[in-house]
């Protein structure tokens, strides 16, 4: 027998194992991104649904989504939190998973500063040496009073009486706390950094201060537990 024969009979089907394997591999990296960001609901809500479970809704987008029959931003627990809505979760699926990716769109910083898509509505500071964290959403307190220190993101801390207050409850209008300017950012990102879509609806969500990714999801799908048991009473 011809030693070469033998080695390219060996040789063979060790590449087509190997070849496999990895599609596999691929295939289910895949399959666990899109159970990430699609839980396969076929739910139908409304934004009151989100209402009721504690979420404080403000204002619309000027970005006109495809198919999209609303799209409001608000907060949740010291979050901002943003809901597209879609007639269905067919087109949530479909038009809310390139909404959400447009709206979450990091991108390598452009000159140091810019890093989001062209397309992200929503952007704020991050990236401040004086906070280790991928996340950090800048307040200004030139005009606080100083008995008011950082607690974390979106809240301070108020020793006059011992309590936890938003930044965006101190007063009665709903405008948002702003950014400096433009020179002074280290690093400007979206300021919704994940999403998941729920039935007909796509949930986008900022990180609190010290937040990864990991921790982020777990919030949003909090968020949707809450949702779904809701739904349920009322069904």
């Amino acid at each position: 027998m011809n030693p070469r024969n033998i080695k390219t009979n060996i040789s063979l089907p060790l590449i087509l194992f190997l070849m496999l394997s990895i599609s596999l591999i691929s295939c289910s990296s895949n399959s666990s991104k899109e159970s990430e960001l699609n839980n396969n609901s076929k739910n139908i809500y409304n934004l009151n649904d989100v209402v009721k479970i504690g979420w404080k809704m403000k204002k619309g987008f000027s970005t006109e989504f495809p198919n999209a029959t609303d799209a409001k931003w608000g907060f949740h627990q010291g979050r901002e939190v943003a809901i597209i809505m879609y007639q269905n979760s067919d087109d949530a699926k479909n038009y809310g998973k390139i909404s959400g990716s447009d709206q979450t769109e990091y991108i390598e910083p452009i000159d140091g500063i810019k890093a989001y898509g062209e397309k992200v509505e929503k952007t704020t500071c991050r990236g401040f040496a004086e906070y280790q964290t991928p996340y950090k959403l800048n307040i200004n307190f030139e005009n606080m009073d100083k008995t008011f220190f950082f607690q974390k993101n979106n809240t301070i801390f108020d020793q006059n009486s011992g309590t936890l207050k938003n930044l965006y409850s101190l007063s009665d209008t709903s405008q948002e706390i702003f950014d400096p300017p433009e020179a002074e950012c280290p690093r400007r990102e979206p300021l919704y950094r994940e999403f998941i879509i729920e039935g007909n609806l796509v949930i986008m969500a900022e990180p609190l201060r010290g937040e990864d990714s990991t921790a982020l999801i777990e919030a949003i799908e909090e968020i949707i537990t809450k949702l779904k048991e809701n739904y349920g009473k009322n069904k």
